[in-house]
């Protein structure tokens, strides 16, 4: 059985990062953390909170919007992200009973591997797929991936789950990440659970 796992999120807490970034972009934002990860978590897009809150014209959503993929993934901000607490130890324990892969959306391998390597969590999987800037998800495990039905993807948003979907395996979302339960379960994921540590994989 191959669990695929995301990365931001889903093992990592990536919130800190993608919060100082809101505010270095927007530097006249009172916008708080915990206003701005509800938003996020209701599924409202930055274009949408620059629109609604800013009154930003769609010139200047383009531009802060390519400022932030030019900076998101810089070691300045990663290092803002931490383990989500419990997941080496979850990790340890899963691969004794299912083969880990690892599927992130970020647009540097390199950055990604290198991160990984610095958190400790690069050990446990069987493979790593970085999507980059020109493949999805989809068609990267496919790829590398031989998948069946009893397998299982595992992430935080509405797009890992549709890949799922896609790729007739289960998915479970978790609640650590960009979307609220509520908002996972609209997308109809096998099972939704609170943290990664929580989705028991010897009881599959």
């Amino acid at each position: 059985m191959n669990l695929i796992f995301d990365l931001d999120g889903t093992l990592i807490n990536s919130k800190e990062r993608l919060y100082r970034l809101f505010i270095f972009l927007l530097p006249g934002s009172n916008l708080s953390y915990d206003e701005y990860w509800t938003l996020k978590r209701q599924g409202v897009s930055h274009k949408d909170i620059l629109a609604d809150k800013y009154n930003f014209l769609d010139v200047d959503i383009e531009f802060f919007i390519s400022q932030w993929m030019e900076l998101i993934e810089s070691e300045e901000y990663l290092i803002f992200d931490q383990p989500l607490e419990g997941v080496e130890r979850y990790l340890d324990e899963a691969r004794n009973h299912a083969s880990l892969h690892l599927c992130t959306a970020r647009q540097f391998e390199r950055r990604a591997l290198e991160q990984l390597e610095r958190l400790g969590l690069d050990q446990y999987f069987d493979s790593v797929l970085v999507t980059g800037r020109g493949v999805t998800k989809e068609e990267l495990i496919r790829k590398r991936v031989k998948t069946s039905i009893s397998d299982w993807i595992i992430g935080d948003t509405a797009h890992d789950i549709k890949v799922g979907h896609a790729l007739g395996i289960n998915s479970c979302g978790v609640d650590t990440g960009f979307l609220s339960t509520a908002m996972l379960r609209k997308y109809k994921p096998t099972q939704i659970v609170d943290s990664v540590t929580d989705f028991q994989v010897q009881n599959l």
